[in-house]
């Protein structure tokens, strides 16, 4: 029998037991996602249970996204795990079929690794072209920006008063999945523009600086932006959201992770422009 649970419903038991199931499958715990309580009812798990223990799991975040300036509510599928010695026997299929029930027709997509598109093709699901967008632009030396400290109040302050948005494509319920990524990996990548009074999260990899997120509550010039990235050697800028919120004339090219695949359902390309912020993907 599927179980579910939301962010606001899940007791230490649930929570133990799925930090077991994400130990045993992926090699990483929710324990300090979880003791940082920012979910809400807007994320559910649905589980098989047998014995008290976890078997398999899949998670639902419902997010708000604005498409074209118009509000649209899509789900996104993650958390997906089976234990290995249970694959196979229809755990996950069960799961699946749980979500479809409770919404059927609904927008949704997940991020699939190439050994499980074709279980995801079963229930409508569809490969889509992701496109980045990237500018070319030269930096140039510049003093380092002060680093933001997870335990730092003002990261958190931040995340809670992000109100400047992408009109073409952006999510306006992140600050629980933006914590995410804090936590596992991108907290190391935020930096403060105390001048512009905004956060970034960057990372340089040879000649191409990765924008992956802009955090602010006033408008923001990218021009303006430009003359505070460090960045001596830089010929390219990389977004991880899309920038027309910035005032950024930007090209795309098409983005792929190895084994990471973007499944849409009920919903259509030119709907998701095919770049979701990334620090929203779970």
């Amino acid at each position: 029998m599927v179980e579910m649970t939301n962010g606001l419903t899940a007791a230490n038991r649930f929570k133990e037991q799925i930090n077991n199931l994400m130990l045993d499958v992926f090699g990483f715990s929710f324990d300090r996602f979880h003791a940082q309580n920012v979910w809400n009812d807007e994320y559910e798990s649905y589980s098989i249970m047998e014995h008290g223990r976890m078997l398999a799991n899949a998670s639902v975040y419902k997010m708000q996204l604005l498409v074209d300036d118009k509000p649209m509510e899509c789900l996104q599928i993650g958390a997906v795990a089976t234990r290995e010695e249970l694959r196979g026997q229809g755990l996950g299929r069960a799961i699946q079929e749980e979500i479809e029930r409770r919404y059927p027709g609904h927008p949704a997509f997940l991020y699939a690794n190439d050994r499980v598109l074709d279980f995801y093709k079963k229930f409508g699901y569809r490969p889509a072209v992701e496109y980045q967008p990237y500018v070319k632009r030269r930096l140039h030396e510049r003093p380092d920006l002060p680093r933001l400290e997870i335990i730092e109040p003002a990261m958190d302050n931040y995340l809670r008063r992000r109100s400047k948005y992408s009109k073409r494509l952006d999510c306006l319920n992140s600050y629980a999945v933006n914590w995410f990524h804090m936590l596992y990996g991108q907290g190391e990548n935020a930096y403060e523009i105390p001048d512009l009074d905004v956060m970034v999260v960057m990372e340089r990899e040879e000649r191409t600086l990765t924008l992956y997120d802009v955090v602010s509550d006033h408008h923001v010039d990218f021009e303006e932006l430009l003359r505070f990235l460090p960045g001596a050697g830089v010929d390219t800028i990389a977004f991880g959201f899309t920038p027309d919120w910035l005032g950024a004339e930007y090209d795309t090219r098409c983005f792929y992770e190895e084994d990471s695949t973007l499944m849409i359902k009920n919903c259509s390309e030119s709907q998701l422009n095919c770049f979701l912020p990334r620090l929203t993907r779970t």
